[in-house]
């Protein structure tokens, strides 16, 4: 089951290194490839992260963990 799991994450880092060693995209594609994750796609996936969170009681959500009962 970890293996089905983390198997995405090494495909991606294997791939990566083909691609470097190849050549391929140039040197000029990776500070424009880290501006743009920087400053639209990083604050996109913030965005869209804190507009589907919850806003209740943080304990009825599960976050604080469980309710203490007083009788």
């Amino acid at each position: 089951m970890l293996l089905i799991s983390i198997w995405p994450i090494f495909a991606l880092i294997c791939l990566g290194h083909a691609l470097a060693r190849s050549g391929f995209p140039g040197p000029g594609f990776w500070p424009m490839a880290d501006r743009l994750n920087y400053f639209l796609l990083f604050p996109a996936l913030l965005v869209s992260s804190l507009a589907e969170a919850p806003v209740d009681d943080p304990a009825s959500s599960g976050w604080a963990g469980p309710r203490s009962r007083r009788s």
